[in-house]
């Protein structure tokens, strides 16, 4: 009885190519995507750094204002703004910017209609003390805006000084609490 021939030749190695294109595509689609994270957490805390800086500095509200979004801007009170600059000028001169830390990575879920977004916590010192800023930023239309925004305010020496401004109500999407 003859024996049954081995296959060889395109039928045979199909599969083999099929699962090298694959891998290859998985490992060209993570790099994109990991690029893309980094150019996103790289835009979100350049914006966040100019934005708390511009704040920080003169303790000029409207920065907010002009760079929020339309539902953070609704949501914003004149009086949560009085609080605010009321506890900011017990602080003094403005020493210096300490920079940006992300608390919640830049999140961006390619093809399901969301926007990149993140959470970021700035420090900024004074002569009489320190603020602490809770900023969320969403990038819309191609441009990142604060989505919400909320200041801590310490004074050197005084230990009842924990003020919190908080901006946006409780039922916004970046919690600050």
């Amino acid at each position: 009885m003859p024996r049954p021939q081995k296959r060889s030749g395109p039928v045979r190695s199909m599969p083999a190519v099929i699962a090298v294109v694959f891998v290859v595509a998985v490992i060209i689609g993570g790099g994109v995507a990991a690029g893309r994270t980094y150019l996103l957490r790289t835009q979100s805390k350049t914006f966040v750094d100019s934005t708390v800086t511009a704040v920080a500095s003169t303790w000029n509200l409207d920065q907010i204002l002009q760079h929020a979004t339309p539902k953070a801007r609704a949501a914003l009170k004149p009086e949560d703004l009085r609080v605010l600059a009321n506890g900011a000028a017990r602080l003094g001169a403005f020493g210096a910017y300490l920079g940006a830390t992300v608390t919640v990575p830049v999140s961006y879920w390619a093809g399901l209609g969301g926007s990149p977004s993140a959470i970021y916590v700035a420090r900024a010192r004074y002569v009489d003390g320190l603020a602490t800023f809770q900023v969320g930023v969403v990038k819309q239309d191609g441009h990142w805006a604060v989505d919400a925004f909320g200041a801590q305010i310490n004074l050197l020496g005084d230990p009842d000084s924990d003020l919190l401004g908080k901006l946006l109500p409780d039922d916004q999407s970046h919690s600050l609490r």
